[in-house]
């Protein structure tokens, strides 16, 4: 593919009229999610609005992964006795964002393990995150938001180039030791960080957000969000080999010892449960289908 296709292929993503139009709940919610004044009750309505997003988060919050012995059966309810108004705006967000792309034409594309990736990135480098020390630690909710969205690109390979993407993944199932990301820069002229960091920037998310996503794999990036990039980053490499069934362990990356300086200890506590919470995670990826 020459440079004038690849830049073809840049525009197909950047052109955000040709891209599905956003909801007016989700446009709503793009304008919170970096608003940490936003009232509880007008996040509650919003979210209200949309039946089929008030559903998801009420599922969610009601799920045994968070142990309510009483039901909760309102929007407002599920942020003050379970989820926090941080993780609902960042999980409304991101549910209502992917609900805009219809990624059915590629069929090989897996939104059961989109999902399961996500809030597994999420919970546990949240969970990471919220062990450094208070005056290295960066804002957690923040960390948790970037890993929810780290994956984003992967929806619009999935939407703007179905057969292409599909031929990824067609490649991964012969060859599961391939480079994916390789695959996709041959095979349709963008990675999936370059969709997602381009698609994050127009639609104004976070710049953490916009800078964990464009600078996954990076692993000598310097910067301002130095700490949320390296923890996302050393999670998403830890679930591929998790999730395909390799012995790994967290304490073994180099970056999560030195660089944010937590105790191998406290790795192996986080990693543990972590591992006991995956069946649960799974469980509530597959409800947001």
């Amino acid at each position: 593919m020459n440079d004038v296709e690849r830049k073809n292929r840049k525009n197909k993503v950047l052109d955000i009229k040709h891209l599905p139009p956003l909801s007016a709940t989700t446009t709503q919610l793009l304008e919170m999610v970096s608003d940490p004044g936003v009232e509880i009750d007008l996040l509650a309505k919003i979210i209200a609005n949309d039946p089929g997003l008030s559903a998801r988060i009420l599922g969610l919050a009601n799920a045994a992964f968070f142990a309510q012995v009483n039901p909760v059966n309102t929007v407002k309810e599920a942020i003050v006795r379970v989820l926090g108004l941080n993780m609902v705006k960042s999980l409304a967000m991101s549910i209502a964002m992917c609900g805009a792309f219809d990624v059915t034409k590629c069929k090989e594309f897996d939104l059961a393990q989109y999902w399961i990736t996500a809030l597994g990135c999420a919970t546990l480098s949240r969970q990471i995150a919220a062990k450094i020390p208070a005056a290295e630690r960066p804002d957690i909710d923040g960390v948790y938001l970037c890993g929810l969205m780290r994956n984003l690109g992967a929806l619009i390979l999935a939407y703007r180039f179905p057969v292409e993407y599909g031929g990824v993944f067609q490649a991964l199932e012969q060859d599961p030791m391939a480079d994916k990301r390789i695959l996709e820069e041959q095979m349709v002229g963008l990675t999936m960080p370059q969709a997602g960091e381009w698609l994050a920037d127009r639609w104004h998310m976070p710049l953490s957000v916009v800078c964990v996503i464009g600078q996954y794999g990076n692993r000598d990036y310097t910067g301002d969000y130095e700490r949320e990039v390296l923890i996302v980053g050393a999670v998403s490499d830890w679930l591929i080999r998790f999730q395909c069934g390799e012995a790994c362990a967290l304490r073994d990356d180099e970056r999560l010892l030195q660089r944010v300086e937590l105790e191998p200890v406290v790795l192996d506590e986080i990693e543990e449960a972590f591992r006991e919470m995956w069946d649960e995670i799974r469980s509530l990826a597959n409800g947001l289908v």
